[in-house]
């Protein structure tokens, strides 16, 4: 908390394989430009292009909000209950394990001798026998069927004899993996994340016959009890053998996928729809899944993400401001998490932060609490499984730390904390020895009551300096480093007239010019204001924005994938978060806003299920819960 934050056989007796993909040459087109077209309206392409070495595919389905083939010819028809979400590429079809998506019967879609198709999975459970692609007759009729079987990939024809090769590897749940699979006469190959998996030589040589039934994704025809349950990604289909280099590509590229725009085809900020003759220049959309709310304890407070046991999934962290305790629920990579497990630490605690401070690769907290005359951080250092040591506390020489910034203050390479002091109206650097153990507390005064506290290179000589928001100040305080880990006198920056209570003072550029800027959050006046740096630790005059009731805590982060940083803040009294997308010169747009449970105070970003954008949890004070919201923006 950088300041107080608020996924047996297979349809022609076929068992099956794995993982994600895209392509990675460069676009080759004579009409790359710079100015891109105003709104929406296509424009053309002198030379047709997919690429990444590959031929283009005769049907590609990318999951745009539609069931449309890429190319425009074979467009299909989504099935009952047929979802989006956020996909290894873009978006991806949801499959529910009851549903499917039909592309009807065409001449194009007859491979007689040679195929390719692929596709990027996330299933649910990879042991079920399931569909991924099937042009398929039904009950063992003429046609083809590649798909997933007890942990396997699998592909299976049958031309008047039964064929089925399946994988080596398992596949895993819950995981993006691009499969494919091949056909050359009697040569079948499959292949998981880009690299050939295996081979059969033996495959019966005969050509296959139209089966005269829909291509479908997700299932296999009529044949009940074969729908797949997860995520299908990019799904296509070509009627020629794709090579080993050119399926690699395809993975390689990953989130760019397989067809993807030249560099600068369009303005900044701005992304590239294209097909082999057109290309569309748009504004990217912001979205988020409707939240999703899992029990946090009693009063959850502060909270940060990492990885607290090491299996490579983002975690969570909560104070829990009445209990004296701090709840940890462990992620399970796709956004949801498991139950939590509390730790002891001091009364009234409200700041959590994840890191290692004690350099063992193990993720630690800090937690910030006490009563009475005694106020300190609490380190509890982790065993690298999602629990933790017992507590050991450092005095803070001051009253109520309520929110903290961790980083290395004197250039020693062991992190310190910096907290942020309410009651006593100071800033206080522990300095870390690299152990798990602080040297005693520094304070520093400042003008207000600091509620949050950032760190940046304010001014440019590569040491970092420290930005507050003073709640009962109405400004926002700067302390300038001279990088030993000591700071000089405070510093105030008025942000404006009035009471104006600052909440909390977020660091980033908002207008790309690599130079820190501050957004503050003011909760008695529903706005957000911004102060663009000047790069020598002076800021230009405030420019405020309006937000609904309530406004908390703040993340400075690009949200909608354009490039350009945005605002993020916690809406208490609106049970909301707001977005303020940035324009890229430090002005933001009006404030979109997204419901999460009731009463959230603090909030922290991470990406909660690997799909590469910003998502948000937030600590529901008043709903003793957590809302987490997936990044869905395309």
């Amino acid at each position: 908390m950088r300041h107080v934050r608020f996924l047996a056989t297979l349809g022609l007796a076929v068992p099956v394989a794995l993982l994600a993909g895209g392509c990675s040459s460069t676009l080759d087109t004579t009409d790359s430009r710079t100015d891109d077209p105003i709104g929406e309206a296509a424009q053309p392409l002198e030379t047709p292009v997919c690429y990444g070495g590959h031929p283009q595919p005769t049907g590609f389905w990318a999951g745009a909000d539609n069931a449309d083939d890429v190319y425009g010819a074979l467009n299909g028809t989504l099935g009952s209950g047929v979802t989006f979400a956020a996909g290894e590429v873009g978006q991806a079809f949801v499959f529910n394990g009851a549903n499917d998506i039909k592309i009807p019967d065409s001449p194009s879609l007859t491979f007689p001798t040679t195929l390719t198709v692929e596709a990027w999975i996330n299933p649910t459970n990879v042991n079920p026998l399931q569909i991924i692609v099937s042009k398929n007759r039904g009950n063992g009729g003429t046609g083809y069927n590649f798909g997933i079987s007890g942990g396997k990939l699998g592909f299976g024809f049958n031309n008047g004899t039964n064929f089925s090769l399946s994988s080596s590897a398992t596949l895993p749940a819950n995981t993006w993996t691009h499969v494919a699979a091949t056909r050359n006469a009697n040569v079948v190959k499959l292949y998981i994340n880009g690299v050939l998996d295996a081979t059969s030589t033996s495959a019966p040589n005969g050509a296959l016959g139209d089966s005269t039934f829909p291509l479908t994704i997700g299932s296999e025809n009529t044949v009940s009890g074969r729908f797949f349950t997860g995520l299908i990604d990019e799904p296509a289909v070509w009627g020629a053998e794709l090579t080993a280099a050119q399926i690699a590509g395809i993975y390689d590229a990953g989130a760019a996928g397989k067809c993807h725009c030249a560099p600068d085809l369009c303005a900044t900020g701005r992304i590239c729809s294209q097909t082999p003759s057109s290309y569309t220049c748009r504004e990217p959309v912001l979205d988020f899944q409707t939240h999703q709310d899992f029990p946090a304890g009693t009063r959850p407070y502060g909270v940060a993400v990492g990885d607290v046991n090491n299996d490579g999934r983002p975690d969570v962290a909560f104070t829990l401001i009445t209990s004296a305790l701090v709840s940890v629920q462990l992620g399970n990579g796709d956004g949801t998490f498991g139950a939590a497990s509390t730790f002891a630490v001091g009364s009234n605690p409200k700041f959590v932060e994840i890191a290692d401070f004690n350099g063992d690769g193990n993720a630690d907290l800090a937690v910030g609490g006490g009563t009475g005359l005694t106020h300190y951080v609490s380190i509890l250092l982790g065993n690298g499984d999602g629990t933790f040591q017992g507590r050991a506390d450092y005095n803070v020489n001051s009253f109520d730390p309520s929110g903290a910034e961790v980083a290395d203050f004197n250039g020693d390479g062991k992190l310190d904390i910096a907290t942020a002091n309410y009651v006593g109206n100071t800033v206080s650097i522990l300095l870390g020895n690299g152990d798990g153990t602080f040297q005693t507390a520094v304070t520093y005064l400042m003008l207000g009551t600091p509620n949050s506290v950032a760190a940046a290179d304010l001014n440019g000589d590569g040491k970092l300096d420290l930005v507050t928001g003073n709640y009962n100040g109405r400004n926002v305080g700067v302390l300038l480093g001279n990088g030993d880990g000591t700071f000089q006198l405070a510093v105030t920056i008025s942000i404006s007239l009035g009471s104006r209570f600052v909440q909390v003072a977020a660091v980033g550029d908002l207008n790309g010019d690599g130079k820190p800027d501050v957004a503050a959050s003011l909760y008695n006046d529903k706005l957000v204001s911004v102060l663009i740096g000047n790069g020598d630790g002076t800021f230009q005059s405030a420019i405020d924005y309006p937000v609904a009731n309530g406004a908390g805590d703040l993340e400075i982060a690009d949200f909608n994938g354009d490039g350009r940083a945005d605002v993020a803040g916690t809406l208490y009294s609106s049970n909301a978060v707001g977005v303020l997308l940035g324009n890229g010169d430090g002005t933001l747009q009006s404030a979109i806003n997204f419901a999460t449970g009731t009463g959230p105070f603090n909030m922290a970003v991470g990406d909660l299920n690997g799909d590469g954008k910003r998502d948000i949890v937030t600590g529901n004070y008043t709903g003793n819960s957590s809302s987490v919201l997936l990044n869905t923006s395309h």
